[in-house]
């Protein structure tokens, strides 16, 4: 009988993840064909609903299609822009990496055309975007001078507006006398 060491035994293990770990991604990349083999010649088509929601379809749609029929409705295909998506939708597991491209398009329901997204950039350089931001902190600036100037003059009113410390002194002086003097008059009676 031979006798190994107990790195033989960490050794099996590592074996058993390894072989375990080949299976997985062996799982993974035919999941990954089969999803690949449903996008090829196919296009998942939008159907906005009135309500706002959406159905989805995947139907199967040559390249160089000009149309496709979804239930009994003929739709067009916007062949001057073709957008992709990832298929499927929800993938096995919610693994994203799994998903493949693919066409996609997007109509109204009942509406043989297709949506027209509108993709308007404004180009600017870096010079004119840094040009933008300098006049925005400019003007955040002149807003906050102008905010804490307001804050002063609020302040320098409040403080030339305050009576006489004197004044105050006295009045509050005279009224506790009138309230010890009530209080003398009621304890009398």
């Amino acid at each position: 009988m031979y006798e190994v060491g107990s790195w033989f035994i960490y050794m099996l293990d590592g074996a058993i993840l390894a072989l375990v770990g080949i299976v997985a991604m062996i799982a993974i990349f035919i999941k990954r064909g089969q999803y690949q083999k449903q996008a090829v010649g196919c296009i998942r088509a939008e159907i906005q609903l009135a309500t706002g929601w959406s159905e989805f379809y995947t139907i199967p749609c040559d390249m160089s299609a000009k149309s496709v029929t979804i239930g009994d409705f003929l739709y067009t295909l916007n062949p001057d822009r073709r957008r992709w998506g990832r298929h499927p939708m929800n993938p096995f597991m919610g693994l994203s990496w799994l998903q493949v491209p693919i066409r996609i398009e997007t109509w109204y329901q009942d509406v043989t055309e297709p949506m027209r997204q509108t993709y308007d950039k404004l180009i600017a350089t870096s010079a004119e975007i840094k040009a933008m931001t300098r006049e925005i902190q400019a003007t955040t600036a002149a807003m906050q001078i102008q905010e804490i100037d307001a804050r002063q003059k609020e302040l320098t009113r409040a403080i030339t507006n305050q009576p006489n410390k004197v004044v105050i002194y006295i009045l509050a002086g005279a009224g506790a006398l009138f309230g010890l003097i009530d209080l003398i008059l009621l304890a009398r009676m």
